[in-house]
């Protein structure tokens, strides 16, 4: 009985990191100290995530809401992974300023070169068309509607996806947190937080049901 009201205790806790290790490392210690309090507690029942699961989680929920036509998955973003779907837009009309003179997916290759500024683009959540003059990011900026069209058509996203596309959810249905019911938020690591992750922490702390983030 008393472990049953342990767990209840905790499902009002978030405990969020940014590595599975790391997420895996708080469950585990956490179970520990409970343990030898005399509650048992299941290590996989405490509430520890990273963010990208916790965004993934909510892009799961609301895949329509993003255009999608059926739950998405996580691709491998490793160049030589992706290339099957990327490749025929880089090469298609070889872009200036790119490195077509070595293997076209190797460190400095143009595929490599092209995924980093995708990723530069998802991660930022800049509209940098706005921006830059380079003829070549110029060129990589008007593809990148059509890789993610591509994505979004196959039922794919990249892991630089998730936490953009979870804020986008959140836009949607900010009332979305507070049906969670977390009372007390528990980021490790919190140096480590990009400013993409600060926007969760923002949200978290506007959270009507939350009462305070440690």
């Amino acid at each position: 009985m008393k472990d049953a009201w342990v767990q209840h205790l905790l499902s009002k806790f978030l405990l969020i990191t940014f590595t599975d290790a790391a997420a895996a490392e708080m469950r585990t210690r956490l179970a520990g100290a409970f343990l030898t309090e005399g509650y048992e507690i299941d290590p996989e029942k405490i509430p520890t995530m990273t963010f990208n699961s916790f965004a993934m989680d909510l892009v799961k929920e609301f895949y329509t809401d993003l255009q999608f036509q059926k739950v998405p998955i996580v691709v491998d973003t490793n160049p030589t992974r992706e290339a099957m779907g990327i490749l025929p837009l880089i090469t298609r009309d070889k872009i200036d300023g790119l490195n077509y003179n070595v293997a076209v997916e190797s460190q400095y290759g143009a595929l490599t070169i092209a995924i980093k500024v995708f990723k530069l683009i998802k991660s930022s959540r800049i509209d940098f068309s706005k921006y830059m003059s380079d003829q070549s990011i110029e060129q990589l900026v008007d593809l990148y509607q059509e890789y993610e069209q591509i994505l979004t058509s196959q039922g794919l996203l990249t892991f630089a996806d998730q936490e953009p596309m979870a804020l986008s959810v959140l836009d949607m249905h900010l009332d979305q947190l507070a049906k969670f019911g977390f009372e007390h938020i528990v980021v490790d690591e919190f140096q480590d937080s990009s400013d993409i992750q600060m926007e969760f922490i923002k949200l978290f702390a506007d959270c009507p049901t939350v009462k305070d983030i440690m």
